[in-house]
């Protein structure tokens, strides 16, 4: 389930992978060149009987940004 793709020499990474161990297929990714949202993300897949988005954002809070070493 792995996706990646090249963009203007970054390389942005997708995985759809049962991040929360609820049965579904979340999907955990990393983006660059787009500050201030560079990092790593996290959509959970949201299931409902009711019409909703089927993804949302795992966190309601970004964390701090880290400082390259």
């Amino acid at each position: 389930h792995d996706i990646s793709r090249r963009v203007r020499g970054m390389f942005d990474k997708f995985m759809a992978r049962d991040l929360d161990n609820d049965g579904d297929l979340d999907f955990i990714g990393t983006r660059g060149n787009s500050y201030p949202y560079d990092g790593v993300f996290w959509l959970e897949q949201v299931r409902s009987d009711e019409p909703r988005a089927a993804f949302q954002r795992a966190r309601a809070q970004e964390s701090n940004e880290m400082p390259l070493p």
